[in-house]
C-alpha cells in the first residue's frame, strides 16, 4: 500500500531539471598513458605534471558546481578515471564515458539521476570521435541523450556529415531525447546539422534553441565568437506529455567564472599556447544550459501584428505573430509581411521559401541604423501550401515603407544613388560587386527598402 501511494505521489508531483553541456578543454590526468597531446605529456618543457593536472581538475570541478546542472554533458576528457573524479568533486552520483584509443580525449555524461544504459557509437578508424548514447531514469520518465564532439573546424565538412550520418540509426530510434555537445558547426542557415537532421527552427523535428536568443556564441578564438556547442531537443519535448522544454530557459553562461575580459577564460598556457602551463583558467568554451519539467510546454506570448511590432521596446521579448508570409529572402535574412506591414528578420539561422506562411515566436527585437528588425525568431507552425506574394510588393518608391519590397524601380546609378524620374535614393550593398556601374541605367526587381541613420535606401544583396 505504501509503495502504491509513493508511486501515485511521484506521478503527480511537479519537478524541473537543468540540462547542460560544457567542453572542458583538455582535461588530462598527470600520468603518461600514450596518446596525449604534446602539451599534456608529463615532464616535457611545457611543464604538465600531477600538480597541474590536479589544479585543472579542481578548476573545472569548481566551474561545474557553478553550472548547477542535474545532467551535464562534457567533452575533451582524457579517460573514464578522471571523469569519475570530476563527478565526485562536482556532486554527481552517476557518470558514463565514451572514447577509443584513436583519440586523445572522449565525451562523458554526469548525472544526479541513474544512468540505466550507455553505449559508445564509434566511427571508422580515425574518421571522427565516438559519441555516447545513454538512457537516464528521471523518476517516472526516461530521457535519451547523445553526447557528441564532432570533428574540428579545420576538417572538411564531409567529416562532420559522416559523423552525424553514423548517429542517424540511433537518432531515428530516439523518443524523448536530446543531442548535445560540441558540434564544431557554426550557427547559420547552412549548418551541417540542419542538412543532416532537417530543419532546426521549429518543434516538428529537432529544435535548436539558439534560435531563441540574439547573442549566439559559446566559443571564442582570437575574437571570432561562434556558437559551436548545441543542445538539440526532440519534438517529444514539446508534445505536452511527460517532460517538456521550459520556454525561455536556454542560455549560454556568459559570466564568471567561465568568462574573463569578454571572452571564455580558457586554461592558460604562455606564449600563445606554445609555452608553459600557468595553472589558471578553465576552458575556451562557455557552458550551455536549459530546463525541462513535467508540465506541458507553454510559451505565454503576446499576440501582435507586424505594425504593432514597431511600437514594442527593443531587447528580449516573447511575442506571437500569426500568419506572416515570407515575401523576400536573401543571404542576410528574409522579410515577413502581413496585412498591417512588413519587417526584416536578420540572420535567423534558417531560411524559408517565398510564399510560406507561418506562425512565429519573436524572441528579440533590435535596431540597425535606427531601424527595428527581428534578431531571434522561432517558427511555431508552418501552414500548408504557398501564398501569392505579388500583392505585398510596393510600386511607389516615395511611399514605400521601411522593410517593404519594391516590385520594380529603374533609373541611372550615379555616385551611390539611383536617380529615378521622381527622386533619388541611396543604394547600399554589403557586397560592393552587386552595385551597378557608375552612370549606368538599370532596372532593379524586388529590392528591399531600408534606412540607415535616417537616410532611406534600397538594398542590394545576394538573393535566395
Amino acid at each position: 500500500m505504501i509503495r502504491i501511494c509513493l508511486l501515485l505521489l511521484l506521478s503527480i508531483q511537479s519537478y524541473a531539471l537543468t540540462i547542460g553541456t560544457y567542453n572542458v578543454e583538455n582535461l588530462f590526468d598527470g600520468e603518461l598513458q600514450g596518446g596525449e597531446y604534446y602539451s599534456y605529456i608529463p615532464g616535457n618543457k611545457m611543464g604538465w605534471n600531477k600538480e597541474l593536472a590536479a589544479k585543472k581538475l579542481k578548476n573545472i570541478s569548481d566551474a561545474i558546481l557553478k553550472i548547477e546542472a542535474d545532467i551535464l554533458a562534457v567533452q575533451e576528457v582524457e579517460n573514464h578515471l578522471i571523469l569519475k573524479e570530476l563527478a565526485k568533486n562536482s556532486g554527481y552520483k552517476y557518470s558514463s564515458f565514451a572514447n577509443n584509443k584513436e583519440f586523445a580525449t572522449g565525451v562523458g555524461l554526469l548525472s544526479k539521476y541513474p544512468i540505466k544504459y550507455s553505449k559508445t557509437i564509434k566511427g571508422y578508424k580515425r574518421d571522427f570521435r565516438p559519441a555516447l548514447y545513454s538512457k537516464v531514469e528521471i523518476l517516472d520518465e526516461t530521457l535519451e541523450i547523445i553526447v557528441v564532439h564532432l570533428p574540428s573546424l579545420k576538417n572538411a565538412p564531409s567529416k562532420k556529415e559522416a559523423a552525424l550520418n553514423a548517429l542517424l540509426p540511433t537518432i531515428n530510434e530516439m523518443k524523448e531525447g536530446i543531442i548535445l555537445g560540441d558540434f564544431n558547426d557554426p550557427f547559420s542557415k547552412d549548418s551541417i546539422i540542419g542538412k543532416i537532421l532537417g530543419p532546426l527552427e521549429d518543434f516538428s523535428g529537432w529544435y535548436d534553441p539558439w534560435m531563441s536568443i540574439k547573442n549566439r556564441w559559446s566559443h571564442d578564438y582570437l575574437g571570432q565568437k561562434q556558437a559551436l556547442d548545441r543542445i538539440l531537443l526532440s519534438e517529444k519535448l514539446f508534445d505536452k506529455k511527460g517532460l517538456d522544454f521550459v520556454c525561455g530557459s536556454f542560455k549560454p553562461l556568459h559570466k564568471e567564472p567561465f568568462m574573463k575580459d569578454g571572452a571564455p577564460y580558457r586554461w592558460q598556457i604562455s606564449d600563445f599556447g606554445k609555452g608553459r602551463h600557468l595553472g589558471k583558467g578553465y576552458s575556451d568554451h562557455v557552458p550551455l544550459i536549459l530546463k525541462l519539467e513535467n508540465k506541458p510546454f507553454n510559451c505565454e506570448a503576446k499576440n501582435i501584428t507586424i505594425k504593432e511590432l514597431y511600437d514594442e521596446p527593443l531587447g528580449d521579448n516573447l511575442l506571437f505573430l500569426e500568419k506572416a508570409v515570407v515575401i523576400y529572402s536573401s543571404s542576410e535574412g528574409f522579410v515577413l509581411a502581413d496585412k498591417s506591414g512588413s519587417i526584416f528578420v536578420h540572420k535567423p539561422g534558417f531560411k524559408l521559401p517565398l510564399g510560406v506562411q507561418g506562425d512565429f515566436y519573436i524572441h528579440n527585437l533590435s535596431s540597425f541604423g535606427g531601424v527595428k528588425e527581428i534578431k531571434a525568431i522561432t517558427l511555431k507552425k508552418r501552414h500548408e501550401g504557398s501564398l501569392e506574394i505579388d500583392s505585398f510588393f510596393k510600386t511607389n518608391i516615395m511611399k514605400a515603407p521601411i522593410h517593404s519590397v519594391l516590385k520594380e524601380v529603374s533609373g541611372s546609378y550615379k555616385n551611390g544613388f539611383l536617380h529615378t524620374k521622381d527622386t533619388k535614393i541611396k543604394v547600399h550593398a554589403f557586397n560592393k560587386n552587386l552595385l551597378p556601374k557608375n552612370g549606368k541605367f538599370v532596372k532593379l526587381y524586388k529590392v528591399r527598402v531600408g534606412e540607415y541613420r535616417g537616410v532611406k535606401e534600397i538594398i542590394l544583396e545576394e538573393r535566395e
